[in-house]
């Protein structure tokens, strides 16, 4: 998969081609939770996000937003790595969520299809 030319969070990848997302907790308690194409998951620590790229009716992305909340008042992030992206050391894109405030935080990740 490839980062798309848009940038951001947006991937373009084979169909069948398997997505995997590691959210790791730092200096917080991870409460996190994610919406796959509309189904919503608790994501333990621990476990990864994995998922295949599949085609939709219209060519519709795959969209995938992850839900961060933070336990620790004096602040907290989670380090976000999605695997198998070329063009990334290690084929690794890493973004890092940081804590601003008592706000809770959201990212949304696009996958298209080639």
């Amino acid at each position: 998969m490839i980062e798309s030319p848009f940038g951001g969070l947006s991937y373009i990848g084979s169909e069948n081609e398997t997505a995997t997302v590691d959210v790791t907790a730092q200096n917080t308690v991870q409460m996190v939770d994610y919406t796959l194409d509309g189904a919503s998951h608790p994501l333990p620590a621990g476990q990864k996000i994995k998922f295949s790229l599949k085609k939709k009716p219209g060519n519709d992305p795959t969209l995938l937003q992850i839900n961060f909340d933070f336990s620790n008042p004096a602040g907290g992030r989670y380090e976000v790595v999605l695997t198998s992206v070329d063009g990334y050391p290690g084929n690794a894109s890493r973004r890092t969520i940081e804590q601003f405030g008592a706000n809770p935080d959201s990212r949304t990740y696009i996958f298209n299809l080639q």
